[in-house]
């Protein structure tokens, strides 16, 4: 026999999951719930559902990154619009460093709060990623679709992103 309290515990438990998956569905689930934007405003990664994610492992004392980011600034301009986007995972030394890093080389896509934070190297972790630069292509599921982004970009910057939207992910 169902009591009043078990209804309404079962309610309750079917409203969280409810609301919880409402929410999953809308922002990509390989990201933290808040990223920060160029300028360093807060913003929450839903804005990116839908879109191809490159997941940027960079840090400004990284002298290959430093030459590499101009390169990767020009396909995310190209393809923005096609449903691309890049998300910087920073690992330098101070946040003050990472604001620095991404005026000057003229960055104009989210990062992962902070530098060289529990959730970069989380993500670093989860990725495997043995050194910088990396660019790790993401489907709109956050399946990896490559782990050479950086040198996809650099060797076939005209054809690359729509090769990637080609190939069938799990």
């Amino acid at each position: 026999m169902i009591t009043r309290f078990s209804l309404l515990m079962l309610l309750s438990t079917v409203s969280i999951i409810l609301s919880t998956t409402a929410e999953d569905a809308v922002r990509p689930s390989f990201l933290p719930k808040k990223l920060e934007d160029f300028r360093g405003k807060k913003m929450d990664s839903s804005e990116l559902a839908g879109k191809y994610i490159g997941l940027y492992f960079s840090a400004s004392w990284c002298a290959p990154c430093r030459a590499f980011t101009p390169k990767l600034k020009e396909f995310r301009n190209t393809h923005f619009e096609d449903g691309f986007e890049v998300v910087l995972v920073n690992f330098d030394r101070s946040n003050t460093d990472k604001r620095r890093y991404i005026r000057n080389a003229g960055m104009e896509w989210p990062s992962v709060p902070g530098a060289r934070r529990k959730t970069s190297k989380t993500l670093s972790e989860a990725y495997q990623v043995k050194g910088y630069p990396t660019l790790i292509i993401l489907d709109p599921r956050g399946n990896v679709v490559t782990r050479d982004g950086v040198e996809a970009v650099m060797m076939e910057p005209e054809t690359v992103f729509e090769q990637w939207q080609q190939i069938e992910t799990p």
